[in-house]
């Protein structure tokens, strides 16, 4: 596959995101575009056209297909790795991010007590 897109010519982040990365892992689960977009809640073309543009960025081959099989090539094998890889590691970044807001929210929300033993002292300070 020829290079159309060079890692000189732009960074990792800028050409690549998580949810392509999802799109790579449900493909080389399923085997199949349908189903893996199916899985990733998005159109057979879409998940298609992505996974295609990371090929072309990365300058790999990462499936070969046809038109009754998908197969995960030797360098699908090993972008994948590193893809389950981030992906876990993304997810928990979130995770970490959901449960710090869960606790402050906790906090925040928690109902005070008033105080009842302030009462008899501000009606003698009045008095």
């Amino acid at each position: 596959m020829a290079q159309t897109l060079g890692a000189e010519e732009g960074d990792f982040a800028t050409h690549v995101n998580i949810k392509v990365l999802h799109y790579l892992i449900a493909l080389a689960e399923c085997l199949n575009f349908s189903r893996a977009a199916n899985r990733c809640a998005v159109t057979q073309p879409t998940l298609s056209i992505q996974v295609r543009k990371l090929e072309e960025y990365l300058g790999v081959t990462l499936f070969e297909r046809d038109r009754t099989r998908v197969v995960l090539t030797d360098d699908g094998e090993k972008v994948l790795s590193l893809a389950r890889i981030v992906v876990a590691a993304a997810d928990e970044i979130v995770r970490i991010r959901r449960t710090r807001i869960r606790v402050e929210f906790a906090h925040c929300a928690k109902p005070t007590q008033p105080q009842t033993d302030a009462a008899p002292t501000l009606i003698k300070e009045i008095n």
